[in-house]
C-alpha cells in the first residue's frame, strides 16, 4: 500500500491483471490482504471489525475518485479510462475470476453476483 503497480493497462492497448486476496485468519480473526501469489501487504486487526467477528454477509468490489477541490475539478479523468462497460475489453476497466473465501478458507464463486450496473465503469469478463 502506498506504492505503484506496473506495468499498467492502457486504453485500447495491452491489458494487465493483478490478483488481490483478502481473507480472515481463523485463529486470530485478523483480516489479511495479499497481492499476487504470496506477497502479503498487511492486515486489519480483528478489534476493528465488530460486525465481522465470524463472517461477512455481503462483499462489494469497486473504487472511487475523491474530489478535494472546491470547484469540483481536481482531475481531468474519471476512474480508469472513464468508459462504461459497453465500450468493451481494452477500453473499460474489468474484474474477473471473482471469488470469496468460505468458512473453511476455501475459495468459491459468490452467490448472486451482479456483474455491472448502468453507472459502473467495471465489468466482469
Amino acid at each position: 500500500m502506498g506504492a505503484s503497480i506496473s506495468p499498467v493497462s492502457g486504453f485500447n492497448k495491452s491489458q494487465y491483471d493483478i490478483s488481490i486476496t483478502i481473507w480472515k485468519d481463523p485463529k486470530e480473526g485478523h483480516w489479511w490482504m495479499q497481492f499476487g501469489d504470496g506477497y502479503v501487504l498487511g492486515y486489519w486487526p480483528s478489534f476493528l471489525f465488530s460486525y465481522l467477528a465470524d463472517s461477512a454477509s455481503i462483499v462489494e468490489w469497486g473504487g472511487e475518485v475523491v474530489n478535494m477541490e472546491e470547484d469540483g475539478h481536481h482531475t481531468t479523468t474519471q476512474m480508469g479510462s472513464g468508459q462504461l462497460p459497453d465500450a468493451g475489453f481494452t477500453k473499460a476497466s474489468y474484474l474477473r475470476n471473482i471469488q470469496v473465501v468460505d468458512s473453511s478458507n476455501n475459495l468459491k464463486e459468490p452467490k448472486g453476483l451482479n456483474t455491472f450496473t448502468e453507472k459502473s465503469s467495471c465489468f466482469t469478463e
